[in-house]
């Protein structure tokens, strides 16, 4: 409980109105000192709250109108320092100061606000953690703790003076200290501290010069994932961070992409450049990622088995025939496998971490380079089937509106008794009209990003019909042959602009009923055009790294008639 009362009359005020500002580091831990001092403020909060006076000290208003930014910069400093990361922080060497075994980047930190008054300069605080950095080979840690650090030592200084404020008379200079505080902390709120890091990073700047360029190119995400794999190396490692992010870009040569060697195949070689002391040999983790689906399934497996064993087991201990035993077990077979296959589905989420695939960011728009096709196929029964089609194909181009992004719809006829029928040509008509009207809508001189691919029916002996071949596969598969230069396909209708096929880099496949949301499409090309997940075939042809399909998980969309077990 935090008591505050009114001094005696005729009381010099001097001696706790004009004490200066404290900013002080402390060995304490970060974590404990935001937790005494979130409760102290949380109650002078109230008593500023309570007060009753028609006037307000200008340092009192301060308080009251941003004291949601303030709560908000308490929970952010108790929830980032944990003790890991507390760990992480390196102190100053014993060398006889009295700085010596506080955190380095405290002292810097509480330096700062004491040099400014309270009052950050955002410029100024770049400079001086460039400074530090250079001064001190610092960690990633430090910086990311720099904001916490300077949140800290701002709550510490107005649980200092907030009291004083409560007093019957008030010195100007704590509304100065106090408005202070509260300005710096708004532009810490306002401050983008990513990308603050990533401008006083060392590590980042040395990664920056990635052989391939595409390091730059990436979106902040796996940039981040980067230097953290430098960070994981260096703290096993007698290297610094630098030194790692170094080793890593000369091992990438004149050309490859530095993320292959931090994250790919090229990992183990960067581990005995940097003299690893804690992590199981490259080897032996190459051969478990080999493993993972055998792995896997002995999982699922082994699960079972113990049921089953079980089962019989206990059975064993009854009159039945060993007959009977053995049909029981049978019988049992799928619900234990069932149980296997939950058991090891759970027991993988809670150990396996999922790994976020590296993406690249097209700030500018999708390049010519990775030029998509949006397809959405679907079967011409009646009119309102090409009305629903093409509403869909307005509302992805909607969604994307990128320049080299276009739509389009790959369509059949249903199955008949005949290869043709008389409402054919009417359905084809009216697709490729709507078609048209689009292209004139959103493009320029009649061409525009929407396309109509129709197929022929043709035999097919199992079904005993005539048939789109191959029905939703055969369109995807004929397509993609078709992009290719084949024009040997089943295509015999096409509606848009003919003359750019083979400069499309990728498909992306929806489904009638789904929902493209904003930027969906850009996210995936972004993903697919990384490096790390540009497809490598071996010399059968087969796949050795990366990806040649990506498939997102699919979000149920509550706008759309939810069912009963949707709205549960």
């Amino acid at each position: 409980m935090v008591g505050v009362s009114e001094p005696e009359s005729g009381t010099s005020q001097a001696s706790t109105s004009l004490r200066s500002f404290s900013f002080e580091p402390k060995r304490r831990s970060p974590r404990a000192r935001a937790r005494a001092s979130s409760r102290r403020l949380d109650e002078l909060f109230s008593l500023l709250a309570a007060r009753t006076s028609p006037s307000l000290p200008a340092g009192v208003e301060w308080v009251l109108d941003n004291h949601f930014v303030l709560r908000r910069s308490m929970g952010q400093v108790r929830r980032g320092f944990t003790r890991g990361f507390e760990r992480r922080l390196p102190v100053v060497a014993a060398d006889g100061t009295a700085n010596a075994g506080l955190r380095r980047i405290e002292v810097e930190a509480f330096a700062i606000l004491r040099d400014g008054e309270g009052l950050l300069d955002r410029e100024q605080l770049v400079r001086r953690t460039i400074e530090f950095g250079r001064g001190h080979t610092s960690v990633l840690a430090e910086l990311w703790a720099l904001p916490l650090l300077l949140r800290l030592g701002l709550l510490e200084q107005l649980a200092l003076d907030i009291p004083l404020l409560l007093e019957p008379v008030i010195d100007p200079e704590i509304d100065h200290r106090v408005a202070n505080c509260v300005r710096s902390m708004l532009a810490i709120e306002k401050t983008d501290w990513a990308r603050f890091v990533e401008r006083v990073s060392e590590v980042e700047q040395i990664l920056r010069t990635d052989p391939s360029g595409h390091y730059a190119a990436m979106d902040f995400a796996t940039r981040d994932r980067y230097r953290r794999v430098v960070e994981s190396l260096a703290r096993a490692s007698p290297l610094a961070e630098t030194e790692v992010a170094t080793r890593a870009i000369e091992l990438a040569g004149p050309s490859r992409h530095v993320g292959e060697i931090l994250l790919g195949q090229a990992r183990g070689a960067l581990e005995l450049a940097t003299n690893q002391r804690t992590r199981p040999s490259p080897r032996t983790e190459l051969k478990l990622r080999e493993l993972a689906g055998l792995v896997y399934l002995g999982g699922i497996a082994l699960i079972a088995g113990l049921h089953l064993a079980g089962l019989a087991a206990l059975l064993t201990l009854t009159p039945l025939a060993p007959a009977l035993i053995v049909t029981a077990c049978a019988l049992a077979l799928i619900p234990a496998w069932t149980i296997g296959v939950s058991l090891t589905n759970w027991l993988v989420a809670m150990v396996v971490a999922p790994t976020p695939l590296a993406k690249l960011e097209f700030t500018d728009g999708i390049p010519n380079e990775h030029r998509t096709l949006i397809v959405v196929p679907g079967l011409l029964l009646r009119a309102s089937d090409v009305d629903s089609l093409t509403r869909r194909l307005e509302a992805h181009w909607l969604a994307t509106q990128e320049p080299n992004l276009e739509v389009a719809m790959l369509t059949d006829f249903g199955d008949a008794a005949s290869e043709t029928l008389a409402t054919d040509d009417e359905l084809v008509e009216r697709a490729r009209a709507q078609i048209a009207a689009l292209n004139r809508s959103y493009g320029q001189a009649g061409e525009g990003p929407f396309h109509l691919f129709h197929r022929r029916r043709v035999w097919s002996a199992s079904q005993d019909r005539w048939m789109g071949w191959e029905r939703k596969r055969g369109k995807l598969e004929e397509l993609n042959r078709l992009l290719r230069g084949d024009t040997e396909t089943t295509y015999v209708v096409h509606e848009g602009r003919s003359n750019q096929f083979a400069e499309f880099r990728y498909v992306l496949t929806l489904d009638a009923d789904t929902i493209l949301p904003l930027g969906a499409g850009r996210r995936l090309i972004e993903t697919l055009a990384h490096p790390l997940n540009r497809a490598r075939f071996d010399e059968r042809g087969r796949v050795c790294s990366g990806y040649t399909v990506l498939q997102p998980r699919p979000d149920l969309a509550p706008t759309d008639a939810p069912t009963r077990f949707v709205r549960a």
